[in-house]
């Protein structure tokens, strides 16, 4: 093995190696070159799913909740309401 094979793996051990950032950004193509020769179709992130509380409701389920009851009204008629309100009333989006 000469010295240019010993440099040249020395580079690629340290270009490769994912846990530590890389330094310049020949190393950060190389990084990108072996990811697409480990999976060529590109790696997919599935999407988050949403937090739920111990009854079962995410927070967009307790933000609707507390705007109903905020909005309800029991004397006021859903005519007479603002049309945003007359929505959300019925249960369609505002």
């Amino acid at each position: 093995m000469n010295i240019f094979d010993k440099i040249t793996a020395a580079e690629w051990k340290s270009a490769s190696r994912l846990g530590s950032p890389a330094r310049n950004e020949y190393e950060f193509l190389l990084r990108n070159e072996a990811m697409a020769r480990l999976n060529p179709n590109g790696f997919r992130t599935p999407p988050k799913e949403p937090r739920i509380d111990a009854s079962g409701k995410t927070r967009g389920d307790r933000k609707r909740q507390r705007r109903d009851r905020i909005n309800w009204h029991p004397i006021v008629p859903p005519q007479h309401l603002h049309s945003a309100a007359r929505r959300r009333a019925k249960g369609g989006a505002a």
